[in-house]
């Protein structure tokens, strides 16, 4: 899989190196026009609000929701049986009882696992018709949600679930027309991936290929191994790895580059050779703030980086960037 940098259209109006950084200064928001597997926005979210159901997320889950405190928001993985990641989900605890908690996730591939999952263990699940808007920027604070937690605000005449995932906020509420009482700037799925880059957070884009796992990807801090008892789906094979497997280094790459939006109209950027042509590892994500293009991409740990290209391809061929690593 390779980022795709091409069809995307821009006006003056519409430069997302800029406006990621006029959002990453104030506040940005991003409502999605996709219909399926955005991977900046979880477009599917389900409630649950007994026993069976707490079993069930359990199963599905790689934190344990035993351990949320009420209010408690956290990122979690949902894997396959193999131990790959299926979809990355933002789990929360409502404040209103000690057996409701609420799920969102990205794709309708996930809902359809979730449902035979739930089918096997005789549990069952409300799926909520749900708009989520995803907010960063250093001005978030405004919104009043501590990090990691969960808090009803108005916006506009409308209330709306605030969760704070710890990069970012996600805004949910029943239809749209609320979005547009919202404060700070609209930004593009770009500036939104550009703002998500320099989060440092983990989208879908870094896991659809079907072949990540959590280690790879860095966040074993979303593996709740606490409980010995409790088998949830690509545990024993997600452990494993955990104790005895080397994590990936994911890095942020950046390089300046003239023109540098154009890229977004025309180009691909391939991914990370070493100066003799050899192949590290491709690009996957790929953001700009103002003239400089970022990656988040995953290298060797002992890489020598100074003798190493960004190249604009499929291929080691021109043009060629040096990069450096934040």
């Amino acid at each position: 899989m390779i980022f795709l940098l091409c069809e995307y259209v821009m006006t003056d109006m519409q430069h997302p190196g800029l406006l990621a950084q006029q959002a990453q200064a104030t506040m940005g928001y991003y409502a999605t026009d996709m219909e399926d597997g955005d991977p900046l926005v979880p477009l599917y979210t389900i409630e649950v609000s007994d026993r069976a159901g707490v079993a069930l997320l359990r199963r599905l889950l790689t934190i344990d929701v035993k351990n949320l405190h009420s209010g408690q928001t956290k990122p979690s993985f949902i894997l396959n049986a193999f131990g790959n990641v299926m979809d990355i989900a933002f789990v929360t605890h409502l404040r209103d009882a000690d057996e409701h908690y609420r799920v969102s996730f990205h794709t309708a591939e996930t809902l359809a696992w979730v449902h035979q999952v739930a089918k096997a263990f005789d549990a069952e699940f409300d799926t909520l018709t749900v708009t989520t808007v995803r907010v960063w920027g250093k001005d978030i604070a405004r919104l009043g949600v501590a990090p990691n937690t969960m808090k009803r605000i108005t916006v506009g005449e409308t209330e709306v679930t605030a969760l704070h995932t710890g990069e970012s906020v996600l805004l949910q509420a029943e239809g749209a027309q609320w979005i547009d009482a919202l404060e700070g700037v609209r930004i593009d799925w770009i500036a939104a991936n550009t703002l998500s880059i320099l989060a440092g957070e983990t989208n879908a884009i870094d896991w659809m290929t079907g072949d990540m796992s959590p280690v790879q990807l860095g966040k074993t801090a979303w593996l709740d191994l606490s409980d010995a008892y409790r088998v949830f789906i690509g545990r024993a094979l997600t452990e494993a790895l955990a104790k005895h497997g080397t994590p990936t280094a994911v890095t942020t790459i950046a390089c300046e580059v003239e023109n540098a939006e154009g890229l977004f109209e025309e180009g691909v950027i391939g991914g990370v050779y070493t100066q003799d042509g050899d192949l590290i590892a491709k690009t996957y994500r790929i953001g700009l703030t103002g003239n400089t293009l970022i990656a988040r991409i995953d290298l060797p740990q002992n890489l020598d980086t100074d003798q190493c290209v960004w190249v604009n391809g499929e291929e080691f061929s021109q043009p060629v960037y040096r990069f450096e690593v934040r």
